[in-house]
C-alpha cells in the first residue's frame, strides 16, 4: 500500500467539500448602518421591465402595509440588480428582489419618495429602496 494514500484521500475529500459549498462563510455587513426609514409587511410583488428615456428599467414593485394599517398604503420600488438582504435567526444573507414574497416583513432605507410607481391605493406614497432587509 502506498504511504501517500491517506494524503490523497484527504485532498480529494477537501476538494469535493469545497466544490459543494455554495454559501459564503464571511459575515454579511449592511452598507447603510443607520436605522431603517420604514418597516412594512409585503402584500404583493410585481416584476416590471420597460424601456425609458434613460434606458432599460428592471425593477420590482412592492405593495406594502405600513403599521398600523393592514391594507396597502405605500409602494416600494426595488431595482432588480441591487442586492436584497434576508435576516433569518439573526444571520444576514445576500439575495435578490426575486426572493421577496408576499407575507414577508421588510425594513427599508429609502432614497426619497418618488412621484411615480405602484402607489397603492391612489395617492399613496411610493419609495425608492436604497437598502432592503427581509426579516423572516
Amino acid at each position: 500500500m502506498n504511504r501517500h494514500w491517506g494524503r490523497r484521500i484527504a485532498r480529494t475529500t477537501v476538494a469535493f467539500m469545497t466544490v459543494g459549498c455554495t454559501e459564503t462563510i464571511s459575515p454579511v455587513i449592511l452598507p447603510v448602518q443607520t436605522p431603517p426609514d420604514l418597516s412594512a409587511h409585503v402584500l404583493s410583488i410585481h416584476y416590471e421591465q420597460y424601456v425609458s428615456p434613460v434606458g432599460l428599467i428592471s425593477q420590482y414593485e412592492l405593495w406594502v402595509a405600513i403599521a398600523p394599517s393592514d391594507t396597502a398604503n405605500a409602494g416600494v420600488l426595488v431595482n432588480a440588480a441591487q442586492p436584497v438582504y434576508v435576516r433569518r435567526n439573526g444571520a444576514l444573507a445576500v439575495k435578490t428582489a426575486a426572493d421577496i414574497v408576499a407575507g414577508d416583513s421588510i425594513l427599508v432605507w429609502t432614497v426619497f419618495p418618488v412621484p411615480i410607481g405602484p402607489a397603492p391605493p391612489p395617492g399613496a406614497p411610493s419609495y425608492d429602496a436604497q437598502q432592503l432587509v427581509v426579516v423572516r
